[in-house]
């Protein structure tokens, strides 16, 4: 696109610095309130992490005392031939379809190209937590490909919830420095035929939890078990009111068997419990089998994150 930035009438195109960190959350809360509230994008943070890795890595467009838009650009070293950029960018709910969002996009992938080293495999990754039919054309109509994609469910937990004990034989124990091998091992079993070959190492997977998770709740997260062998798992995080089901998954040799709603109802009333107000978990959009569980179980779909990636082969 050779869209000059100035184009955009009565607008102004510069360089984010630290002191727009205020007008960044008050973008950040205009958008979520209209694409959706997730917890996961970090707008502000990401903008001013780029902007600080160089003056020319994050870009605003601002209109009278406000920031109504803004991208930024983060270049991953180069790793066996190829190098990942991540781009980002938010557009204000009431400046949308001016022609900003494409002027942004082009923008960053004309920063990224810059950035590039020479003779490499460019990746171009987009994050978007909260993803809009608009978003969603504009990408495509730049030749990114989707290549994951994800539905925030939520559910309120402000009505009683039913009774469901676990099935007979089973017992269950929560999270601890014995336990966590066995909800690894029971991750590893429920999630192998999404993970295929690609498995996390278990030190690394325990750690993700114990030692960088700062909402992860052992004491809300249990693994159940049939004679010692892990059979299920689900493990929970708390931000705020609202209890996560971080992950959640069955072996396959105990699954149609009322297993997963048992253990998913169980986690529910803990989190009830804890005065969470709201219970909220991610699910791959081709995974509907987990889905319809969700579905059952009473939640509602709330938003769509999504990656996109495009590559891009430089030269000298």
């Amino acid at each position: 696109m050779s869209m000059d930035l100035t184009d955009v009438s009565g607008l102004v195109w510069r360089a984010i610095r630290p002191e727009d960190e205020s007008a960044l959350k008050v973008l950040d809360s205009a958008c979520k309130a209209v694409d959706g509230d997730e917890p996961v994008s970090e707008l502000p943070g990401d903008a001013l992490k780029a902007a600080a890795e160089h003056m020319d890595n994050a870009l605003g467009v601002t209109a009278p005392n406000e920031i109504v838009a803004v991208a930024w650009v983060h270049a991953n070293p180069p790793q066996e031939g190829l190098q990942q950029v991540m781009l980002g960018g938010r557009v204000h709910p009431e400046f949308r379809r001016r022609g900003i969002g494409e002027a942004l996009i082009a923008w960053a992938e004309s920063r990224a190209l810059n950035l590039a080293k020479p003779d490499i495999t460019l990746q171009l990754m987009i994050a978007n937590e909260a993803l809009t039919e608009d978003a969603n054309a504009l990408y495509l109509d730049y030749g990114y490909e989707n290549i994951f994609t994800e539905f925030m469910l939520v559910r309120p937990l402000n009505e009683p919830l039913p009774e469901i004990p676990l099935p007979e034989g089973l017992t269950e124990r929560r999270w601890d420095t014995v336990s966590a091998p066995l909800f690894f091992q029971a991750y590893a079993e429920g999630f192998k035929d999404r993970l295929g070959d690609v498995v996390p190492v278990k030190e690394e997977w325990i750690a993700g939890y114990a030692e960088e998770d700062e909402d992860f709740r052992p004491d809300l997260s249990r693994v159940v078990l049939e004679d010692n062998n892990p059979a299920a798992f689900v493990t929970c995080e708390v931000s705020g009111q609202t209890g996560w089901i971080a992950q959640i998954a069955v072996v396959q040799e105990r699954r149609r068997k009322g297993l997963a709603r048992a253990i998913l109802v169980q986690a529910l009333k803990r989190l009830q419990e804890e005065g969470c107000v709201e219970a909220a978990l991610h699910v791959n959009a081709n995974n509907t089998r987990a889905a319809a569980t969700f579905f059952d179980a009473g939640f509602t779909r709330r938003l769509t994150r999504a990656r996109f990636l495009k590559e891009i082969a430089t030269g000298r």
